[in-house]
């Protein structure tokens, strides 16, 4: 829809009501105006010129707007982006005018007024602003707000901050239509600072495009599928769209106990997923097992049960590459968490540097196959990782590598020589029962002992053996003792197709413990190490 400025014929008056001043005001209104002016507001501007024709109307306005405005949980500069959001829903000139500079004084970056007052999609480093951002936009837009974005709102705020967050949306939305339909002038003959969208002849509400926090689902059936959510500003038209399905039924994940071990501290779980919520995430590949309900919301209950300051999300199979779910997560808190994402080489070098500015350390490529000799849908194959290197290592990320372990004997002394870190997935899909001389596990052990790939202690992928009770701990051992500056530990919550068999994170974190043997060695597996490979600061 174009957009062009609401220009008033000749000889239309300033206001469509006349507006008291304090030579024509009754005692009453006087009364007020007294108050007014000398609370900090410090003037009389905006809608309670017009709310000034009922004195207690008046009255009551100025009060429940000073408490909103000032004396509210949240933010002055989280409670300014609220108002700017809904200023620029309504087109409601003086309250963007006044709101924006109080906005920036309160800290809010200068772009991302300049994104909202333009149209455009707001980029945050700030997770608390983009979660009000998100929430103010999608009450602005649909009158209510999603049920995830809702619960992780209310995680971050507790259920007196998004009270408040509503009622300040909710007050100034009145503010808005106040000023709009009186036609307030604006104070001291400013010029109106924003475009408002006409359709015959008529001002329509402006559109407020989603944030990457919340990656609607209709935005992102809209995107190829190698453009991240934060990718959607001034991306070109599709060409073509990615099916997606949400699943009939989902399994709820074993949730954990906290461990009898306290993990170090900013400790990281370097292998989850997320899965969902469905209406706003679908999957894009039917799911060879039961898919989750994983949400980040319960992810990161997981985390804090265990203890874990940090964590890695991996993009699973079925989201193809469609990173919007792991993006949307890693929204949530971009000081915490980092992510695996999967792309094919035809990926641009903008989509792909936005994945990295968003928090994603690497990409996943899977040698996984069928019994036909096909790749697991939604994967990415290991032929692919050469062509992706350079680019790879030019933004400091890495490949992650998922396969079984005698595929890895034809791949990997290739790989190893990219140039780039190479991490296999689930202590490299080893089998203890082969024992100490399987060629793969010979080669791993090597590359490994060199420093040219990293291995993530997984140990409820591996294959347990009833006669050898003790193999899994045997190859637990080795590999640390190969490198223990290049071993990470990974849960694998949610478990993916273990069902019944899924084990307790606590319990997994009480046998780590146990296994590593000592405080400095639990200190680089689950912090330093991850803080190197995946950029956290410690």
């Amino acid at each position: 829809m174009p957009r062009k400025t609401i220009n008033l014929p000749e000889g239309t008056p300033v206001s469509r009501i006349p507006l008291p001043t304090p030579e024509t005001m009754s005692p009453a209104q006087l009364q007020v105006y007294e108050k007014i002016v000398s609370g900090p507001r410090k003037r009389l501007v905006g809608p309670l010129r017009a709310a000034l024709h009922n004195p207690e109307l008046a009255d009551r306005w100025q009060q429940l707007g000073a408490l909103l405005r000032f004396g509210t949980s949240l933010s002055p500069r989280l409670n300014e982006l609220a108002i700017l959001v809904t200023a620029r829903r309504w087109n409601s000139q003086i309250e963007w005018h006044i709101h924006g500079e109080a906005a920036l004084k309160a800290g809010l970056p200068q772009q991302v007024l300049d994104a909202i007052r333009e149209g455009h999609t707001p980029e945050f480093d700030d997770a608390d602003d983009a979660l009000v951002y998100a929430f103010s936009r999608q009450l602005q837009s649909h009158g209510d707000v999603d049920a995830a974005l809702y619960a992780r709102a209310v995680e971050r705020f507790e259920p007196v901050g998004v009270v408040e967050l509503t009622a300040v949306v909710g007050y100034y939305t009145m503010v808005s239509m106040t000023l709009n339909v009186h036609a307030i002038p604006m104070p001291d003959d400013i010029a109106p600072p924003l475009e408002v969208p006409m359709a015959e002849g008529r001002a329509q509400l402006s559109a407020l495009p989603a944030a990457a926090i919340e990656a609607a689902a209709q935005a992102t059936s809209a995107i190829p599928p190698s453009v991240p959510s934060q990718a959607r500003t001034n991306a070109p038209a599709p060409t073509q769209t990615q099916a997606s399905y949400i699943p009939e039924t989902v399994e709820t994940p074993r949730m954990p106990q906290a461990p009898k071990q306290a993990l170090p501290a900013n400790a990281c779980d370097t292998h989850c997923h997320v899965f969902g919520p469905y209406d706003q995430f679908p999957l894009h590949h039917r799911a060879s097992y039961a898919s989750p309900d994983a949400p980040v919301t319960r992810y990161r209950t997981m985390l804090r049960t265990i203890g874990a300051a940090r964590g890695v999300l991996v993009q699973p199979a079925p989201y193809g590459t469609n990173a919007s779910a792991i993006l949307d997560a890693l929204a949530a808190d971009p000081r915490a968490l980092r992510g695996i994402a999967v792309a094919t080489p035809d990926i641009d070098d903008a989509a792909l540097r936005r994945l990295r500015d968003a928090g994603v350390m690497g990409l996943r490529f899977v040698e996984a196959r069928d019994p036909a000799g096909n790749l697991f849908a939604g994967s990415v194959g290991f032929e692919h990782v050469d062509a992706l290197a350079p680019r790879l290592r030019a933004l400091g990320m890495h490949a992650q590598l998922w396969s079984p372990c005698d595929a890895y004997l034809q791949h990997l002394p290739r790989l190893a020589q990219l140039g780039i870190p190479i991490v296999l997935d689930h202590m490299a899909s080893l089998v203890p029962s082969r024992g100490r001389d399987d060629p793969a596990r010979a080669l791993v052990r090597k590359l490994l002992a060199d420093g040219r790939v990293w291995v993530k202690l997984t140990t409820c992928r591996v294959p347990h053996d009833d006669n050898d009770p003790n193999g899994v701990r045997a190859l637990h051992d080795e590999l640390l003792a190969a490198n223990e500056d290049q071993v990470l530990w990974g849960s694998d919550w949610p478990f993916v197709r273990m069902g019944a068999r899924a084990p307790d994170v606590g319990t997994l974190i009480d046998t780590a413990h146990a296994w590593l043997g000592t405080d400095a060695r639990r200190r680089k597996v689950w912090t330093d190490n991850p803080a190197r490979l995946y950029g956290f600061d410690n």
